[in-house]
């Protein structure tokens, strides 16, 4: 699918019931994950949706720190090198510890195309589609109640930038009574256009508050 239409993806209203699967109750078990993580590496039929907001219920989901950002650069790397042996192992490596990113699965088909193995980067390509399909699905992002779901701060860089071409200008959390948002400011750099994108970032929040207490 092209950029464009992508993009319009964006502009698709979810069922409301979206939210009560995406809230980060932390109640789903590791285990929960991880069948549906086996059943997404088996190509069976996943919610997307659900794999990402169980997966924020884990252990595993670190969203602060460097850690992410480390295996992303290693991936960057291994991609203009392209060393097949290193590319490979940092890719899965980036792969095994945070599949159901949006920028490890962009990553991965990075890593992959530059290595020459269009098979698994248009693999990863789809993965990232279907992944960005389930952060898009809660709204478009134009008001708190229709925004985007994420559970990294990249991916909000990831889809203004990569996805809806915007430039981003500023930052900020807000909060109402039941869920917080990361109010982004943009410009569109080809109209010089300003506005704001809102995320909804309670799995990372609810995160914070539970290592570090509010």
């Amino acid at each position: 699918m092209s950029a464009s239409g992508r993009r319009r993806i964006l502009c698709i209203a979810p069922p409301a019931l979206v939210f009560l699967v995406m809230a980060c109750s932390f109640a789903q078990s590791q285990s929960t994950y991880d069948e549906l993580l086996a059943a997404a590496l088996a190509g069976e039929n996943v919610d997307y949706v659900q794999l990402r907001a169980t997966f924020a219920r884990t252990d595993e989901y670190h969203p602060y720190g460097v850690f992410l950002d480390d295996l992303h650069e290693r991936a960057r790397v291994a991609a203009a090198e392209q060393d097949s042996a290193l590319g490979v192992a940092r890719a899965e490596s980036l792969l095994a510890a945070v599949y159901p990113s949006l920028e490890t699965q962009f990553w991965a088909s990075r890593v992959f195309g530059a290595l020459g193995d269009s098979v698994r980067a248009d693999h990863h390509l789809a993965e990232f589609f279907r992944l960005l399909d389930a952060a898009t699905g809660t709204g478009d992002g134009s008001s708190p109640d229709s925004s985007i779901t994420v559970i990294y701060t990249g991916e909000e860089y990831l889809i203004l930038t990569g996805i809806m071409g915007l430039e981003v200008t500023g930052q900020a959390i807000i909060h109402d009574a039941e869920h917080s948002y990361d109010r982004m400011g943009v410009r569109n750099v080809a109209t010089g256009d300003t506005g704001y994108v809102f995320f909804n970032v309670d799995c990372l929040v609810a995160t914070w508050d539970r290592l570090f207490g509010r």
